[in-house]
């Protein structure tokens, strides 16, 4: 779970005001918080003990709309835009693999059609 906000004038990286994150790394859950604090955060739930409990879709939706973007909902991107939803299942032990591992463990064929099936 990811939140970045950027800004207009230049930061020390890439105009970034504000980011959040939640992510699996490969070998652990981690919470990082970066960036001004906004008005509408939840830093209370930063704390929790469980590190996937600490910025969760349902957080990420009131910050987004707080920002005027309802992020969820798909009939706010407009016809141009793609919602897609991926079912991938993680590595059951959550190891590292190389591209080719991870290929062969999702039975993609590296040589198959560059269009996605449908």
């Amino acid at each position: 779970m990811q939140f970045e906000l950027f800004g207009p004038l230049p930061t020390e990286f890439l105009n970034y005001v504000r980011t959040i994150s939640v992510a699996f790394d490969g070998t652990r859950w981690r919470f990082d918080a970066t960036g001004t604090q906004q008005r509408f955060e939840q830093p209370e739930a930063y704390r929790a003990s469980r590190i996937h409990d600490r910025f969760t879709s349902e957080m990420l939706e009131r910050y987004c709309q707080a920002l005027g973007v309802d992020v969820f909902n798909p009939e706010a991107y407009g016809p141009e835009a793609i919602l897609t939803e991926s079912q991938v299942p993680l590595a059951p032990d959550g190891r590292v693999m190389t591209l080719r591992e991870a290929q062969a463990w999702l039975g993609i064929t590296p040589d198959g059609p560059s269009e996605p099936p449908g």
